[in-house]
């Protein structure tokens, strides 16, 4: 296909995933390719925009679904939307109980995510309706022993923090 020898790109990759799982789940066309689930792999370096990246893959297959303003905005732009922001409200959150400081980034996640997208019929359009996120711990010894000049994860300074403006421990 025209384009297949640039590099890859979020939303080119997306808008490729999103075509062929609406083409499969309207049974527009009989390519045995697209009787498989569509998959996207988003991997790197640390400190490479992995996190990022998933944000606009998101995003970008939340508005092609169907849902309309920025992320941010009101709930009112349908239910890919509400589930886009619903992902991205996650990451602070995952982040306290799966990123640390290293030597190389000072947000590194120690962990990975799977998020499975499911896509349905809303009218005449394959629209984003369920989003599951799994993540799965990659480095425990990171709690216990962490390297020289390496922090433990996040969440154990933020609640040494709290306590500490409540008055409560050291």
């Amino acid at each position: 296909a025209a384009g297949d020898d640039l590099p890859p790109h979020v939303f080119a990759i997306a808008e490729r995933a999103y075509r062929k799982a609406a083409l499969r789940l309207f049974a527009l066309c009989d390519d045995e390719e697209l009787q498989a689930d569509q998959s996207i792999l988003i991997s790197g370096e640390s400190g490479t925009g992995k996190t990022e990246t998933l944000k606009l893959t998101i995003g970008f297959l939340a508005a092609a679904s169907g849902a309309s303003g920025p992320p941010g905005a009101s709930a009112a732009g349908g239910a890919g939307h509400t589930i886009s922001i619903a992902i991205s409200a996650t990451n602070p959150l995952l982040e306290a109980f799966g990123n640390a400081r290293t030597l190389r980034n000072d947000n590194s996640s120690r962990f990975g995510k799977h998020v499975a997208l499911s896509f349905g019929r809303r009218s005449h359009a394959c629209a984003l309706v369920r989003a599951e996120l799994r993540m799965y711990m990659l480095e425990r010894s990171r709690v216990t022993s962490p390297a020289a000049d390496e922090r433990s994860f996040h969440i154990f300074y933020q609640l040494l923090a709290g306590g500490r403006a409540l008055g409560v421990g050291p």
